[in-house]
């Protein structure tokens, strides 16, 4: 991504601190990795792909990690700019974010965002289908953080049917984990995770 390679190249510390301290130069290292991150989305509509993917987590389980103004002022810009080669190219572009980054959603449909991935639980599925269903697909949505590694099989399928219909409801839903399914999760909870898609699937087609 834009934000992250700029925090790995600063220090995460040093960047944070120097979004008010020295923004100047947190400006410059983000515009030449954006530099970048055109030349390589130029290249991605050159050589024909379908879907625009972009990686930067911009969440935690409870927030966002920057504040709005400070996103709208030292990130979306740069998404805009990466971005617009997709846009150009009527290319839909899929965005992956840990955490909740609900408040920044709107600014991000306004730019081209038409996907969003691994969806989490955190983020309020039902608000999420209900604010932004018209605008976004999304891409996630079981938790892998509580109910899929510690629940019952029969938790296990309770949480993913009701995942299914609120962000299924209408389409626009790809079912999938909210992040990877680690070893601790129980191989009798994946079966029921299966089992409880192709059951739903079954029934969303008649």
């Amino acid at each position: 991504g834009i934000y992250e390679r700029a925090y790995a190249l600063m220090g995460f510390e040093e960047f944070m601190t120097n979004l008010t301290l020295k923004p100047n130069a947190v400006h410059d290292v983000l515009d030449k990795i954006t530099d970048y991150k055109v030349a390589y989305a130029q290249k991605v509509v050159e050589m024909g792909f379908k879907v625009a993917h972009h990686g930067d987590d911009l969440g935690t389980q409870g927030n966002t990690l920057l504040s709005k103004s400070m996103f709208r002022e030292f990130v979306l810009p740069r998404f805009k700019r990466a971005w617009q080669p997709y846009n150009d190219a009527g290319i839909p572009i899929i965005l992956h974010s840990c955490g909740c980054i609900n408040d920044f959603l709107p600014d991000l449909i306004d730019i081209g965002l038409r996907g969003l991935e691994p969806v989490q639980p955190c983020m309020d599925l039902a608000y999420l289908k209900r604010e932004f269903g018209k605008d976004l697909m999304f891409w996630g949505g079981i938790a892998t953080q509580d109910v899929l590694p510690f629940g019952t099989p029969e938790q296990v399928k309770e949480m993913a049917r009701k995942t299914i219909r609120i962000l299924g409801k209408g389409g626009g839903h790809i079912i999938a984990p909210s992040q990877e399914i680690m070893n601790d999760v129980p191989i009798e909870n994946v079966k029921a995770l299966v089992e409880t898609i192709v059951e739903e699937r079954k029934n969303a087609l008649g």
